[in-house]
């Protein structure tokens, strides 16, 4: 049987009228699943599935038993892998509460996974709680189990703010994933820049310092590989410029960020805060925008550069992508918010 099959036959068992009333039903399962796949701690599996559904269910028979705890299992496992790949992870239903929230399959989902936060709720706030709290926050507000609480109903009561909050999930639980099982990453993620319910910086946030908020992963797969390819190559075309003056470290460089800022968070993220490749352009990445004089001087040295390298290099298809980065990291550059120079 396949692992589709197994998925359909434990959606009908978990969507079934029989089950306990506080049984999650499979959309609330899928969230509850996600959440223990993030959690630093590994819950028992007995545990997990005992609670899931609040009390034993009537299988047919052992067999059946078997197959839909083993099926929960591979589930769990499954979204594991997806929250360590590279495309964001993908959730059984719409990111939308609609008019009728309480009604809605997401808040179904949300509410899920607040329940497997709750399994283990001290672990997830021992070593991060802040950072933790504030990429909770949207599918705490998701699941409006909260809304007694005037913070959340203020924010409740604000459409679009919520809207904006609940586009925000898949890439926040990357985030999650990243900060419970990956310490190598957590750097890129604890230092605060933005807040997530706030635009602009805010002191008191603990978001993703490097990682734009308002640009996206493209949703093509297509377009996700032929941009990671770029970027790769232009991480490459950047080392060897570190070493030959004929060919502009920093342009490469900040092409490949804007590669991988709409191909792979993760990628983008060991560029930017990488020991040897990031200070090349944390300078134009972090703050509010570049200093006058400094667009100036960025633009002038790439163009000088890229200019004196398409003169060295006869390849035509060389000079193609040269020019090409070149016109791509000058609108990057023009686009951002110009400073007043110090």
């Amino acid at each position: 049987m396949s692992f589709a099959e197994q998925l359909s036959r434990l959606q009908a068992f978990l969507d079934a009228d029989e089950l306990h009333e506080e049984a999650l039903d499979y959309v609330a399962a899928h969230g509850y699943l996600t959440a223990l796949a993030i959690c630093p701690d590994q819950v028992p599996d007995r545990e997990w599935i005992d609670a899931l559904f609040a009390e034993p269910p009537h299988y047919r028979s052992d067999a059946e038993r078997e197959e839909i705890e083993n099926t929960l299992i591979h589930l769990k496992a499954h979204i594991s892998r997806q929250l360590a790949g590279e495309e964001e992870p993908e959730l059984p239903c719409d990111l939308d509460l609609g008019e009728e929230p309480d009604d809605s399959d997401l808040r179904g989902w949300c509410i899920g996974f607040m329940e497997g936060v709750f399994l283990r709720e001290a672990v997830w706030f021992e070593d991060a709680e802040d950072e933790v709290s504030e990429l909770l926050l949207p599918i705490m507000v998701g699941s409006g189990l909260f809304d007694e609480q005037q913070e959340f109903a203020e924010i409740a009561r604000d459409r679009d703010l919520v809207d904006s909050m609940i586009d925000q999930i898949p890439e926040l639980l990357t985030a999650l994933f990243l900060l419970c099982q990956a310490p190598e990453e957590k750097p890129a993620l604890l230092k605060p820049r933005h807040c997530l319910c706030q635009p602009g910086p805010s002191p008191g946030c603990r978001q993703d310092p490097h990682m734009p908020r308002d640009i996206q992963p493209s949703r093509h797969r297509s377009v996700r590989y032929l941009l990671l390819s770029i970027g790769w190559l232009s991480v490459a075309l950047g080392v060897i410029g570190i070493f030959l003056p004929v060919l502009p470290t920093t342009p490469f460089l900040l092409l490949a960020a804007a590669c991988f800022v709409r191909s792979s968070r993760r990628f983008y993220l060991w560029l930017v805060t990488h020991p040897h490749l990031g200070p090349w352009i944390r300078d134009y990445l972090e703050g509010q925008g570049i200093p006058l004089k400094g667009k100036i001087y960025a633009l002038v040295l790439m163009w000088a550069s890229i200019s004196f390298s398409c003169y060295l290099v006869p390849m035509p298809w060389a000079r193609v992508f040269m020019l090409s980065s070149a016109v791509l990291v000058s609108l990057y550059i023009l686009k951002q918010k110009t400073l007043p120079n110090p």
